[in-house]
């Protein structure tokens, strides 16, 4: 179970690889370890989620809000 949220709230990129949730911005690229994460929010339109990240966290049941 994680304990950590992430919130989006600029233009983004979130990926998965080998069991990191990738965050690359304008400021830089940032790795999450997934076990980490309880809560994703993404509160803007300009941010591009794949599709294997969103499996990857359902299967560890963290919670995804658009």
């Amino acid at each position: 179970m994680g304990w950590r949220s992430v919130i989006i709230t600029q233009h983004a990129k979130l990926t998965y690889s080998m069991n990191m949730m990738i965050v690359q911005t304008r400021d830089g690229v940032n790795q999450i370890p997934i076990d980490d994460i309880n809560l994703v929010l993404i509160s803007t339109s300009q941010a591009v989620i794949t599709s294997a990240l969103i499996s990857k966290l359902a299967e560890k049941q963290s919670k995804v809000i658009l």
